[in-house]
């Protein structure tokens, strides 16, 4: 089955770790990417808004993710969205081996 057109929409940036699909009290964010020439000028940071609204329509309680323990940006990011560290999953990431540091959100709180 041939590939489908890439949506130019999608070439600023990629919120493919949307929340699940199926009402569920967990969800976990995924891949969460800007290109590096078009950062810095919050299209990250909506991303993450649009995520955690979608979350918060679909009542999930508590959404989780990984990042790279070598990436503070991210973690900024995160944090002031409300994400808090909840643990590390050592040696998670390849190329270079990295741990991952786990970040979970209280969702339920934000819908309040």
């Amino acid at each position: 089955m041939p590939r489908k057109p890439r949506d130019p929409r999608r070439r600023v940036a990629d919120g493919s770790g949307a929340p699940p699909t199926k009402p569920s009290d967990e969800g976990e964010l995924g891949d969460l990417a800007v290109l590096p020439e078009l950062r810095g000028h919050g299209i990250g940071s909506e991303l993450l808004d649009r995520c955690i609204r979608e979350a918060v329509d679909r009542k999930v309680r508590f959404l989780y993710l990984e990042v790279r323990e070598g990436n503070p940006a991210a973690q900024r990011l995160y944090e002031r969205s409300g994400f808090r560290i909840v643990g590390v999953r050592k040696d998670y990431y390849q190329e270079p081996t990295e741990d991952a540091i786990v970040m979970r959100l209280d969702v339920h709180d934000l819908a309040r």
